[in-house]
């Protein structure tokens, strides 16, 4: 067993996999939603977020992750177990452009998880989360929304998620 770095600080992979598969947070029981995960730590949403694309990977599905920001650091997801090459990334300025590239991927059953992190919620419309929604049924894809604190509108969200990093004692 790996040492923890701190005392009381445990890290979330670990924590992940003490579920012993009783979460919800399962790539085949999210395929066909939308889903939002939000969350103050960058750390803790790629890490929650890493575990999807792991599931969707190994279950044979390509993957791809629209952002904003930068990337996340590859070398971390690697180390969750994701395979970068088979993971896409598609980098925009804007929300109405990552909106528009989600739309254009979600037409297609390429892809088994697309994961769209976007800092903030302004821009996204019930509208156009009703249509995305749509499509993530219609394809049978798992389409996660990640942002900063801000929530997601209306009620097309399937699960709605927070990550935290918190000490342990």
């Amino acid at each position: 067993m790996e040492q923890e770095p701190f005392p009381g600080v445990r890290r979330a992979k670990a924590l992940l996999a003490e579920q012993d598969g009783a979460m919800s947070w399962d790539f085949g029981a999210l395929r066909g939603k939308l889903i939002h995960l939000q969350g103050e730590s960058t750390s803790a949403t790629v890490t929650a977020t890493a575990r999807l694309v792991w599931q969707a990977q190994r279950a044979g599905h390509p993957v791809i992750w629209v952002h904003m920001e930068e990337a996340p650091y590859a070398p971390d997801l690697e180390v969750l177990g994701v395979d970068l090459k088979g993971l896409t990334f598609v980098g925009t300025s804007k929300v109405e452009d990552a909106l528009w590239a989600t739309d254009c991927v979600m037409r297609s059953p390429a892809f088994g998880l697309v994961v769209v992190q976007v800092e903030s919620t302004k821009g996204i419309d019930a509208a156009t989360l009703s249509r995305l929604s749509h499509l993530a049924r219609r394809h049978g894809i798992a389409l996660l929304f990640v942002t900063g604190v801000h929530t997601m509108p209306g009620a097309m969200v399937a699960l709605r998620a927070a990550s935290d990093l918190a000490r342990t004692e």
